[in-house]
């Protein structure tokens, strides 16, 4: 591999981040403007802990970056796989070349089993295809009770 490719890689990696903050940002506005139907999280990226209400967790390194990039997803909060398995598991780059379902598969089962020990007010849901039923993404969905959308004067 050349060094030119390396340095490339690099760019676009720094370039893929900053979009990544700047999409937090915007959902930071967002939710000045709304009340979303559930409570606000606060990310501490140096801790990989993440905050709501008066609670806080923290979570692995793939778990953080999960549960970040769904939140970063705009108002619904949602992912698509490949997006997911680019900025989480490293896809596509000199590592792995793809996700397999059992992998993934196992990685949910055990971080949904760790947001039910800590009362997450999220739970994550699949995003499908209808007529092939294959997975598309994922979203966080509020768990908690909480008004629909209302304006924050």
């Amino acid at each position: 591999m050349t060094p030119r490719l390396l340095e490339i890689r690099f760019e676009i990696d720094t370039h893929l981040r900053a979009i990544m903050d700047l999409r937090a940002e915007e959902a930071l506005l967002i939710t000045k403007r709304f009340r979303l139907p559930g409570p606000i999280l606060d990310f501490d990226k140096d801790g990989r802990t993440i905050r709501w209400d008066q609670s806080e967790k923290k979570f692995g390194k793939k778990s953080f970056l999960f549960l970040k990039t769904l939140w970063n997803g705009g108002v619904k909060h949602r992912a698509k796989i490949e997006k997911i398995e680019r900025v989480v598991f490293g896809i596509g780059g000199q590592r792995q070349m793809f996700l397999s379902a059992n992998t993934l598969k196992m990685f949910l089962q055990r971080l949904e089993k760790e947001l039910k020990k800590v009362a997450f007010p999220y739970s994550i849901k699949k995003i499908k295809n209808f007529s092939t039923l294959e997975i598309k993404g994922f979203q966080l969905v509020c768990t908690s009770k909480v008004q629909k959308n209302v304006p924050v004067q």
